[in-house]
């Protein structure tokens, strides 16, 4: 598409790849999501209420968290992707991060990861019922579902106002939390297709005294990272480079796989150049 009213500054594909949603930051200083139809070349720029947003499984509806100008109320909401349609969820007392259950209707959400604060992951169904807490009172949380929709990874600090994050597993339902004693973010880690392997990037040259995550994004802290693989069922790991084939330091994030698996894609974050690393 061409002729886009403002800049792209973050791209959300549908499943299908046939839509997207583009947070498009205009003249004015502003950014506003829009809806882009490929098919038919059309975009419908959506309420600047609209801060969070995620497709769902299918790539027919959005989940979306909206906040009252007036009120300041903060609700989660579904809708199609043009924004027609819509219905309030549920009112939400956080900013929230949004994800759909992988191989299900339902939504995740949790407050934004603070290491000051413990967080909460909740999932309900597309209808806004049964909604259920799955995890609570871990500080800085942030989560990331396997794509079979069987595990969740696990971001937190041990304490309060630590200086240090750990990844753990845990089963869908809450359960079964393990330490897999990774100190890394989810930012930094993918799945494989078969929800068997995690591809992970381990931050270095982290300043003493840091508070994690607040620090890695709000100062920003920049980190220069190795990169890992693990089998989740026997914990054996292993270095996708060796040290002497990393030229530069890279700060990874977005870490995506090719269809093949046989390519690892991240962006680093300092210089937001795309990178690759063939398997």
């Amino acid at each position: 598409m061409s002729n886009l009213p403002g800049t792209p500054t973050r791209i959300l594909w549908s499943p299908k790849k046939d839509k997207a949603l583009l947070f498009l930051k205009q003249e004015n200083g502003k950014s506003l999501w829009h809806f882009a139809e490929l098919n038919t070349k059309t975009l419908v720029p959506l309420k600047e209420e609209i801060s969070r947003i995620a497709w769902d499984n299918l790539g027919e509806k959005i989940f979306y968290q909206y906040t009252d100008l007036v009120t300041q109320e903060r609700t989660l909401n579904s809708a199609n992707p043009d924004g027609t349609g819509w219905k309030k969820l549920t009112v939400l007392n956080f900013e929230t991060f949004i994800a759909p259950v992988p191989k299900s209707m339902d939504v995740a959400f949790w407050s934004r990861p603070n290491a000051f604060e413990s967080t909460s992951l909740f999932r309900m169904n597309f209808s806004g019922d049964n909604r259920k807490s799955l995890l609570a009172e871990k500080f800085g949380a942030d989560y990331l579902w396997s794509p079979n929709g069987e595990k969740i990874l696990v971001s937190m600090n041990s304490e309060k106002g630590g200086k240090a994050v750990s990844l753990g597993i845990m089963n869908a339902s809450g359960g079964e939390l393990k330490d897999l004693m990774l100190p890394t973010l989810i930012s930094k880690v993918v799945w494989s297709r078969d929800s068997k392997t995690i591809y992970y990037a381990l931050p270095g040259s982290i300043p003493e005294n840091s508070v994690l995550p607040n620090d890695y994004f709000e100062k920003p802290v920049y980190t220069k990272d190795t990169f890992w693989k693990m089998d989740i069922t026997t914990g054996k790991k292993a270095r996708l480079t060796e040290l002497k084939e990393v030229t530069q330091g890279f700060d990874s994030i977005d870490l995506g796989l090719s269809s093949k698996e046989d390519t690892l894609f991240f962006t680093d974050r300092s210089t937001k150049r795309l990178y690759r690393i063939d398997l």
